[in-house]
């Protein structure tokens, strides 16, 4: 299943943005937006899963999508579809990809899939 949309785990570390813009890009190369809650919530240690697992659920509840405010240009680099400063998407999405990396290779994944409207 493809997501509407994936909240990447977005440290800023070039390594790790790096490797998270090339899985994306080369899972999905039609392109997914891709967005994340750094920018907002800070590094919350073990929580920040959870933080992102919140957020996707209130996107499926609000049906809108953020941007990611603190970032106004991309590395040019990167290849996927990120959604940046003044992007915020009013659409429905109803799948959802959170991506969640830690240090010590705990890392994990969780697809959100919301209601069907019909």
């Amino acid at each position: 299943m493809i997501p509407d949309v994936i909240i990447a785990h977005g440290t800023a570390t070039v390594s790790n943005d790096e490797v998270e813009d090339s899985v994306f890009s080369t899972a999905f190369p039609n392109g997914v937006p891709v967005t994340c809650t750094k920018w907002s919530i800070g590094h919350t240690l073990g929580a920040s899963a959870a933080m992102d697992i919140i957020a996707g659920c209130m996107m499926l509840k609000h049906r809108a999508v953020f941007g990611i405010a603190t970032t106004s240009r991309l590395d040019p680099s990167f290849k996927s579809t990120y959604l940046i400063h003044g992007s915020d998407r009013k659409f429905s999405p109803q799948n959802i990809l959170i991506s969640s990396l830690g240090f010590g290779g705990v890392h994990g994944a969780v697809f959100l899939k919301g209601p069907t409207i019909e």
